[in-house]
């Protein structure tokens, strides 16, 4: 990828207005995506579309809106992926200001597009949630460690939570799938990235799906760590991950850091029928790519939702959003195979962490929160780096490097941002032919 001061200036402008564009669409579909959540959206094309807003695909589509001829698109597009990312995750005070404005905007599509009922809920709701945390959420809190104050978004939200009032649970289920987290990342970076790390160019090993990975090059490429042991010795002891010790660690580290109140698996399934775990279990396995223990563990949740619903006798002065207790988190192709309990219950069972935020913004009963956080208030929850090398293509690459580990660094380096530039430019996905690929991987040689 080039540098924007290689650029004419007026190839620099036309990136900088694109990127602006790449933010405006973001809260456009993060709005609209909100609003047709909270309006019941069942089709497969509307389930997807919950779940696809990445810097990559927003980026494409402000290229293709300014019908922008491809010489230079395949110059500038690395560039404004580059720099949106840095807006949304390196924001100066003056792009906050912007990404504010753009936030009210998204705000406006919301309540517009979800129904005079969501203002009204706004307007009468008191901060008396119980919101069980997914693990996707502290994952991503966690991966914020090292990133400014006003950019630890989700950190900043768990902070506003309960500055309101709000009681966030940390689950054991949700401890288990933070380990297991924690224990994938780890095997990925010692069986793929360590072997080779003394000549894999940073912005490579960047590419990684597993998002700790990515944040540990970019802590590390600004001092704040020397290596991947010290890095996860900030959350937790390496050694101890896979014991009863570095679960505690854990679990001592994440209800102290964000103020989450701890709740056992049997304390959190108390009262539950255990054959509803069970079968509800078997029906989101694939969703948990086969590992049935992460299957069980979401199921405890869902029905946990409902169980404490009941148990608290909470219900809903205005249908669908007035219920106390929901399970926080962006997982949102569970939806997909949980229609039929959805309409059995009568009602949801998640809250989207932009719900949250807009609570924030509109209700009365927290008007002071609002006030203390309003430089920091712009919502990029849901934003997903898209702009990543699928694990398959992500793999093909390191054994590549591997090949040409006898050559001087720098003729490593240049050949292996080569061959990355091409990769993104052609924006491979999980289901590419691998032959494509490695067509691809030759023509470099």
């Amino acid at each position: 990828m080039g540098l924007l001061s290689d650029l004419t200036p007026p190839h620099r402008k036309l990136v900088a207005s694109l990127a602006i564009r790449v933010a405006q669409l973001f809260f456009e579909r993060e709005g609209l995506n909100c609003s047709s959540f909270l309006n019941g959206s069942q089709s497969e094309k509307e389930f997807d579309s919950l779940i696809e807003n990445s810097v990559f695909d927003r980026v494409k589509d402000a290229i293709e809106e300014a019908n922008i001829d491809h010489r230079i698109n395949n110059i500038i597009e690395p560039l404004i992926c580059e720099v949106s990312r840095k807006m949304f995750y390196q924001s100066t005070e003056a792009q906050r200001l912007l990404l504010n404005k753009f936030s009210r905007t998204y705000i406006l599509l919301f309540t517009l597009q979800a129904e005079p009922r969501v203002v009204d809920y706004f307007q009468k709701a008191t901060a008396n949630f119980r919101l069980i945390v997914g693990t996707d959420l502290i994952i991503r809190a966690v991966s914020e460690r090292f990133l400014s104050k006003e950019n630890q978004m989700t950190r900043n939200m768990f902070a506003m939570a309960q500055e309101a009032g709000i009681r966030l649970i940390f689950s054991e289920s949700v401890l288990n799938g933070v380990i297991k987290h924690f224990i994938v990342t780890h095997n990925e970076f010692k069986n793929h990235i360590q072997p080779r790390e003394a000549y894999l160019p940073d912005h490579v090993a960047r590419q990684s799906q597993q998002i700790l990975i990515r944040t540990y090059y970019h802590a590390k490429s600004e001092g704040y760590t020397k290596n991947w042991q010290q890095y996860i010795s900030e959350f937790v002891t390496l050694s101890q991950l896979h014991y009863a010790t570095g679960k505690e660690e854990l679990k001592g580290y994440i209800t102290q850091q964000f103020g989450m109140e701890y709740i056992s698996k049997e304390e959190l399934a108390k009262g539950i029928d255990h054959k509803k775990i069970s079968d509800l279990a078997k029906v989101i396995l694939d969703v948990k790519n086969g590992h049935a223990d992460l299957a069980e563990d979401v199921s405890i949740t869902i029905n946990a939702v409902y169980g404490q619903r009941r148990l608290n006798k909470e219900y809903s002065t205005f249908p669908e959003f007035g219920y106390q207790t929901w399970w926080l988190t962006q997982e949102s192709r569970i939806q997909r195979v949980t229609s039929e309990m959805v309409k059995a219950e009568g009602s949801k069972f998640i809250m989207r962490p932009e719900f949250l935020l807009n609570f924030f913004s509109l209700a009365p009963s927290v008007a002071e929160v609002r006030e203390t956080f309003k430089n920091i208030f712009p919502s990029v929850m849901g934003i997903q780096m898209g702009n990543r090398l699928p694990d398959k293509v992500f793999h093909k690459v390191l054994e590549r490097v591997d090949e040409w580990k006898d050559y001087d660094k720098g003729r490593i380096s240049a050949k292996t941002r080569l061959l990355c530039d091409r990769l993104k430019a052609e924006h491979y996905d999980e289901d590419t032919h691998m032959s494509s690929i490695d067509r691809l991987l030759s023509s470099v040689d």
